[in-house]
């Protein structure tokens, strides 16, 4: 019985790594791309969890002048600095999930980046998104990598907070547009998720983008007009790349 549930909580904590960190099978050839093009001077990473996109986008930004930030309010263990290894005050991770509540995350990504002396170009905060977006001093970035909550009422705040001082050229990249949570929430926290926001029909990441876009465009035979924003979704491989960019402003 012992060793079954083992057996059970490795499969789980080895699941959980792969399905977790996938953003970064994209970065070749979707991120890359996009980054050499738009040169931001600054970046914003919503979710590292291991690390492994945290790692590529280091390496980019030590060879382009740039700096990144990255969010995320999970404890680390590993060969890392001991200020990053607390988590968030009061966060626990896949609350009510036994298997996965207190997993032992060891962030290889972060480890390699701190090795090679990529920390230079890196600032990390353990937040949620939604808290360091609100904050009043916040004044936006020239790229997003979000991968973080996958649900409705997280991303449709984050969009709202992004929006608020989003400026032209600036992109927006959201995995999650494609596979399970495009359409369906995931709760990291779900304390920290209003209870009237919670398992509605049809809610997930796609949904809150599209319907966020809705709401900031005119509508005109169900198609939007004015939109601020350009979007289209990259790839469907890999759980999906959404691309959101914003447009000039038409005076």
């Amino acid at each position: 019985m012992y060793f079954g549930r083992m057996k059970s909580v490795l499969y789980q904590n080895y699941y959980h790594e792969i399905r977790s960190t996938i953003m970064w099978r994209s970065f070749e050839n979707h991120i890359l791309p996009l980054l050499d093009s738009a040169r931001p001077n600054n970046i914003l990473e919503i979710g590292v969890l291991y690390g492994h996109n945290t790692l590529k986008l280091l390496d980019w930004c030590s060879k382009n002048d740039s700096r990144l930030t990255s969010i995320d309010p999970i404890a680390w263990t590993g060969d890392i600095p001991e200020h990053l290894h607390a988590p968030m005050n009061g966060y626990i991770y896949k609350r009510g999930n036994d298997e996965l509540e207190k997993p032992t995350i060891k962030p290889t990504g972060i480890e390699e980046a701190f090795s090679k002396g990529l920390d230079k170009y890196w600032t990390c905060f353990k937040q949620r998104s939604l808290d360091f977006l609100a904050l009043p001093d916040f004044s936006g970035y020239d790229f997003y990598l979000i991968d973080g909550d996958h649900n409705y009422y997280t991303v449709m705040k984050e969009l709202s907070y992004i929006h608020r001082i989003s400026k032209s050229g600036d992109i927006l990249l959201f995995n999650d547009v494609s596979g399970v949570w495009a359409k369906n929430d995931l709760y990291y926290d779900p304390s920290l998720i209003p209870t009237e926001h919670m398992n509605t029909n049809k809610q997930g990441v796609l949904i809150a983008i599209n319907d966020f876009l809705d709401q900031i465009s005119e509508k005109k035979f169900w198609c939007r007009i004015n939109c601020p924003y350009e979007f289209k979704i990259l790839t469907r491989k890999n759980d999906g790349i959404g691309l959101l960019k914003r447009r000039p402003d038409r005076r």
